[in-house]
C-alpha cells in the first residue's frame, strides 16, 4: 500500500512539475480537451433523433448481413464449438454475401436507392427471424455444453474484468461523437464514400479513369454503398465500427475454447484500445472489415487444421477459411500476400519437430482456390471498368483492340465508354483534355 501511494505522489509531481516546464495550465488543458470534441454535439432533439434514426439504419444493414449468413451457413452442417465462433462466421459471411449482391446490382445497372433497401429490408427481417431462433433454440444444438460452460478457475480475477469492461465502455462512449461527426477522411471522401456515391447517383457502376483508386477491390466499399442507400454516410461510418466490434467475437471464443476465462475481454481491450485501430473506428476505411475477414479466415484456418483427417467437418473449414481469405482479399490489395502466409504455415507443419497440425497440399489447395473464385468477380470489373473507359491495363499500353480474349458488355461502361470505343474502333482523333 506504501509503495502505491509513493507511486501517485512521484507521478503528481513528475506530472507537474512537466506541465510547469511547458506552462500548461488546467485551464489550457480543458481547451484542448474541449477542442477534441466535434461540434456541434447531437445534443438537441432534433440531432438525436438524426443520430439514432442513423444509427438504426447501420443495425439494419449489420442484421441484415446477420441472416443472409445465418441462413447461408445452415446447409453447411457446421459443428460449431462455441457460440461466439458461429455467430462471427455467420456474420462474416453475410457480410460478403450483401457485398456481392451490392456488387451484382452495379453491374446489372439496378444499383438504386430503393433497390438496395428493399433487398435490406428482406435480409433484415431474415436476421430478425433467425435472431428469434437464437433466442429460443440457441445457435446450434450441436455446441457441447462442457465447451459453453465456464471453467470454475478464474485466471483474470473480477477486479480486472471490472477495469478492462469500465475502459471498453469508456472508449466506446468517447467514440459516440467522433462517429456521429460527419466525414473528413480524405480517403473516405475520393473513394471509400465518394466512389459508392458515385456510383448510387448514376444507378451503375461507371469507369472514373480521373480517380487512380477506382481500380481497387472494393468489397468493404459495397456495404457503405448499402450503408449510404440506408442512412447516408454516418451509417457507413457505423457499419465501419460495428465490424470492428464483431472482432472481439473470436477473441472471446479462442479464449472459451482454450479455459482461459477473462482473456477474450483482455485481447478485446489490447485490440479496441490500440491507438492505430481505435483511430480506425471513427472514420470510413476498410481496415477493420480487412481485419474481421482475416480474423475470420485465421479462426477457419486453425479449426480446420484441429479437426482429425478423417472428419468430414475439415473440409467444410479448409473451404469456409478460403471464402473469408478471399474476402479479405477483396478488401485491399496488400491483402493478397495472405497466401504466402499459408503456404509458409503449409510448409512449417511439415517439420515434424514443431509439432504442428498438419496442413495437407490439397487442402491448402482448396482454400487458395475458393479464394480466388472469390476475389475473381472484383478483377473482372476491373479490367472492364478499366478496358471500356479507354484507360490502358498496364503501364505497356494493353489496349482492349489487340486482346479480345474477354468479352465486354456493350453497355458495361455508360454511354461515354461506349461512344468513347466507337471513335477508337473507327480511329478518329480524340479531344486532348
Amino acid at each position: 500500500m506504501i509503495r502505491r501511494l509513493c507511486f501517485v505522489v512521484w507521478a503528481v509531481v513528475v506530472l507537474r512539475a512537466y506541465y510547469a516546464m511547458v506552462g500548461f495550465s488546467p485551464a489550457a488543458l480543458w481547451t484542448v480537451l474541449s477542442s477534441l470534441v466535434p461540434s456541434p454535439l447531437p445534443v438537441s432533439t432534433e440531432a438525436l433523433l438524426r443520430a439514432g434514426g442513423r444509427g438504426l439504419a447501420a443495425m439494419w444493414v449489420l442484421t441484415a448481413a446477420w441472416g443472409a449468413g445465418w441462413f447461408a451457413l445452415r446447409p453447411w452442417g457446421m459443428a460449431w464449438r462455441d457460440r461466439f465462433a458461429a455467430a462471427a462466421l455467420s456474420f462474416g459471411l453475410g457480410l460478403g454475401i450483401l457485398a456481392y449482391g451490392i456488387l451484382g446490382l452495379g453491374w446489372a445497372g439496378f444499383l438504386q436507392p430503393w433497390v438496395i433497401r428493399l433487398v435490406l429490408g428482406v435480409l433484415g427481417a431474415a436476421g430478425v427471424f433467425a435472431g428469434i431462433m437464437v433466442w429460443k433454440r440457441g445457435l446450434n444444438e450441436s455446441i457441447p455444453a462442457a465447451s459453453a460452460a465456464a471453467p470454475a478457475n478464474d485466471n483474470l480475477g473480477s477486479r480486472w474484468r471490472a477495469v478492462f469492461a469500465c475502459l471498453l465502455t469508456g472508449a466506446a462512449v468517447a467514440l459516440v461523437p467522433f462517429v456521429l461527426a460527419p466525414e473528413t477522411f480524405w480517403d473516405a471522401m475520393v473513394y471509400h464514400v465518394g466512389l459508392p456515391h458515385l456510383y448510387l447517383l448514376e444507378g451503375r457502376m461507371v469507369p472514373t479513369p480521373a480517380n487512380i483508386y477506382s481500380g481497387n477491390v472494393m468489397t468493404v466499399q459495397m456495404l457503405f454503398t448499402a450503408a449510404l442507400a440506408a442512412g447516408g454516410p454516418v451509417a457507413a461510418k457505423l457499419v465501419n465500427a460495428g465490424m470492428g466490434l464483431a472482432c472481439c467475437l473470436f477473441f472471446c471464443s479462442w479464449a472459451r475454447q482454450r479455459r482461459l476465462p477473462g482473456a477474450g475481454l483482455l485481447a478485446s481491450a489490447l485490440f479496441f484500445l490500440c491507438p492505430l485501430v481505435f483511430y480506425e473506428f471513427f472514420r470510413t476505411s476498410v481496415g477493420l472489415g480487412w481485419a474481421f475477414f482475416q480474423l475470420a479466415a485465421f479462426h477457419c484456418v486453425m479449426a480446420a487444421a484441429e479437426e482429425p483427417e478423417s472428419s468430414s467437418q475439415r473440409k467444410k473449414w479448409w473451404s469456409l477459411a478460403g471464402v473469408f481469405l478471399g474476402l479479405a482479399m477483396s478488401t485491399k490489395y496488400p491483402a493478397w500476400l495472405l497466401p504466402c502466409a499459408l503456404i509458409l504455415a503449409a510448409a512449417l507443419s511439415r517439420v515434424r519437430s514443431l509439432g504442428l497440425p498438419a496442413i495437407r497440399v490439397r487442402e491448402a489447395a482448396l482454400c487458395l482456390g475458393v479464394a480466388v473464385l472469390v476475389v475473381a468477380p472484383w478483377l473482372g470489373r476491373n479490367l472492364s471498368l478499366l478496358w471500356g473507359s479507354g484507360v490502358p491495363v498496364s503501364h505497356g499500353g494493353l489496349r482492349a483492340r489487340r486482346r479480345r480474349a474477354l468479352r465486354r458488355w456493350p453497355g458495361w461502361g455508360g454511354p461515354d465508354a461506349v461512344r468513347l470505343r466507337e471513335a477508337r474502333r473507327q480511329g478518329l482523333a480524340l479531344p486532348q483534355q
